[in-house]
């Protein structure tokens, strides 16, 4: 039999073949069994005497046979099919590992689409993966350590050692009121202008490439501007900054109130050869004279009945005498050069308790250092090419006169040697 023709593709399966036959043949069989049933009931029907009425009470219902058979073929029938799915019949597949990944994805991406919420991430397996954390450099000691005050024109130094615990290089930025002014050093010297009064933020921060930690120092600016014109020989009662340019002030400063501060900075205080005193400081005290260049004046520095002044810094030259002092003491005057005065370099006469040191005093006229007075330390000055003698103590009794540099003067010292000390010194 054709299998292809009788129940559609089924290909080589004997046991779906098997089913088609026997639903082909169900009608011949029923009809089979029918006949049998017919000649049987004529049978009998012919061995009995009695009348066609009696023989037709005993034959069969032939309606109900018929149901009757055919009730049993379908049962049988049915029984014989339901086997036979249940041969045929394997197993669903089950979706895989993979599948069933994909599918939970796909669920998500569709429901995330549905609300517009973000998909949720899983805290625990984001922190497993994530890499090492990295750490912040440490700072391990700066300067200066407290709040910092300083004047306009001058300069202060910050600095900052830093470590990385994880062997990082670190670089160093540095920002003055958040403007990049230094990199890659650890020290940065700021340096305050002149029209930098008030509150300024130094700020430097540590990079390890992925971290940062930054140390902020707070400086206060004072006023400290430059005075570009003076009135000649007009009194000075308060802190005076000059600009590093030339004043031609034959009168020059008159210096009249206490605790007051001259930076010149640099600046020329000329007398143009007619003036009196390039600065002068008469009956007041604690005065600072800083960074002047004092020049043509018959005394450079005139100082009287004065107590706590305090030199340095300073040039005085070309005077008749570089710096003269009468009735004074507690004097500071130190890294000053007075050279190339017409007279003495400095010239002082009851003078106490000054310390005299670390100038240059040389190329005058007469004396380097002509003294009056007791109790003064002159040490370690340069003292050289004076043309009469290098110090020169006219009296005074327990000054101490020693690590002094004597070089080409007329004479080197000329000093009462039982009343003061004198040594030692060198002589070259």
């Amino acid at each position: 039999m054709d299998t292809k023709k009788a129940g559609g593709k089924i290909g080589n399966d004997p046991k779906a073949e098997q089913t088609l036959t026997s639903k082909k043949e169900l009608p011949i069989i029923a009809a089979i069994i029918l006949g049998v049933a017919l000649i049987g009931a004529m049978a009998v029907f012919a061995n009995f005497d009695g009348s066609q009425a009696t023989g037709l009470a005993i034959l069969p219902d032939i309606d109900e046979v018929q149901q009757k058979t055919e009730q049993e073929l379908e049962e049988n029938l049915n029984i014989e099919t339901q086997g036979e799915l249940q041969e045929t019949e394997e197993p669903a597949e089950q979706p895989t590992f993979r599948e069933t990944e994909d599918e939970n994805a796909q669920k998500q991406n569709t429901q995330q689409e549905d609300t517009g919420s973000e998909p949720k991430v899983d805290d625990s397996a984001q922190k497993i993966m994530d890499p090492k954390e990295n750490n912040a450099p440490e700072i391990l000691s700066f300067a200066p350590q407290n709040l910092e005050k300083i004047k306009e024109g001058e300069t202060i130094e910050f600095s900052v050692e830093a470590t990385d615990a994880d062997g990082d290089n670190l670089e160093y930025t540095w920002f003055v009121d958040r403007k990049i002014r230094g990199t890659k050093e650890k020290i940065y010297t700021f340096k305050a202008g002149y029209s930098s009064a008030g509150q300024t933020n130094i700020e430097v921060i540590i990079s390890d490439g992925q971290n940062e930690t930054k140390k902020t120092w707070t400086v206060l600016i004072k006023s400290n501007i430059c005075q570009l014109e003076i009135e000649d020989g007009k009194p000075i009662d308060k802190d005076l900054v000059l600009c590093p340019e030339k004043y031609t002030l034959p009168s020059g400063l008159d210096i009249n109130a206490s605790n007051i501060r001259i930076d010149c900075r640099g600046a020329i205080i000329d007398g143009n050869r007619s003036g009196e005193n390039g600065i002068k400081i008469h009956g007041v005290n604690n005065v600072r004279i800083e960074n002047c260049n004092i020049s043509k004046y018959r005394t450079g520095l005139n100082i009287e009945n004065s107590s706590g002044t305090f030199i340095s810094k300073n040039t005085i030259s070309t005077n008749q005498t570089g710096i003269n002092i009468k009735n004074a003491s507690e004097l500071t005057i130190q890294n000053n050069e007075i050279t190339q005065n017409n007279i003495n370099g400095i010239q002082a006469q009851d003078i106490n308790t000054t310390t005299i040191q670390r100038n240059t005093i040389s190329t005058n006229f007469d004396n380097g250092l002509y003294l009056m007075g007791s109790n003064n330390t002159i040490t370690r000055n340069t003292i050289a090419d004076n043309l009469k003698v290098g110090i020169y103590l006219y009296y005074g009794s327990e000054n101490t006169i020693t690590y002094n540099t004597f070089r080409s003067n007329g004479e080197a010292f000329r000093v009462n040697t039982i009343e003061n000390k004198a040594s030692p010194n060198y002589m070259k």
